[in-house]
């Protein structure tokens, strides 16, 4: 898959504790349609899963950057979803604050899994967003090698525009916040997170998409309204 575990952004027990009742309700109805034997107890398999960010989230997206997220939601490693595992995954996508949002897509740039980025992996990321390897001359040949000088150069401006050291050898999430407010990657890839955010219910979560694509304001994590609900990993 081409990448490392990050640190999760939240845990099981502090997206459970974020929800509504009837919104885990939602995720747990959606869970049993994706699941294999149609119940919390089961999993989702990748395929299933990927097909349905393909769909809900991530439409026209590089299959690598749809793998990456799959590898971030798969918490323990373990090639499938579990419930667990997939109430993060709502939370994240649909029902929480847009900082946690942010954070999710720095740990997609986090190729490595410790919490800092590197230029390589910034680039490798990028250019899978914006589909280089695709790009393609009008005689029909394969730009990535001429388009590349510029990834590169593209990659330098940022992490030294960005960098609070001076140094700009690795980008921190601080860092990344800098950068993400005039991103248009970034940007992109939130609207189209955006998008999915009635994938779980017909309601309209207008207040959970209430901030502008460059506001990223901290929000409290709400009570425990669904203290029953076990989620272990």
């Amino acid at each position: 898959m081409g990448g490392r575990q990050c640190k999760p952004v939240v845990e099981p027990r502090e997206a459970g504790r974020s929800l509504r009742p009837d919104q885990i309700e939602d995720v747990k109805t959606k869970f049993r349609e994706l699941s294999a034997a149609g119940n919390l107890k089961s999993s989702i398999t990748k395929d299933d899963l990927t097909k349905w960010l393909a769909l809900e989230f991530l439409p026209k997206t590089h299959p690598f950057i749809i793998d990456r997220f799959y590898q971030l939601f798969d918490i323990d490693s373990n090639g499938t979803i579990e419930f667990a595992e997939f109430l993060v995954l709502a939370y994240l996508l649909v029902y929480g604050p847009e900082h946690h949002r942010l954070q999710l897509v720095f740990n997609l740039y986090d190729l490595d899994g410790t919490g800092k980025l590197t230029r390589k992996n910034f680039q490798k990321i990028s250019s899978a967003l914006v589909k280089i390897e695709d790009a393609k001359t009008s005689q029909g040949e394969n730009m990535d090698k001429i388009l590349k000088p510029f990834a590169d150069l593209h990659t330098s401006t940022v992490f030294v525009h960005s960098s609070i050291d001076g140094l700009g050898q690795y980008m921190s999430f601080n860092e990344f916040r800098r950068y993400a407010v005039t991103s248009q990657m970034v940007h992109s890839i939130l609207q189209s997170i955006r998008s999915g955010r009635h994938a779980f219910s017909r309601e309209k979560y207008a207040k959970n998409n209430r901030y502008g694509p460059f506001e990223f304001i901290s929000s409290s994590i709400g009570d425990n309204r669904d203290g029953d609900v076990k989620m272990k990993l």
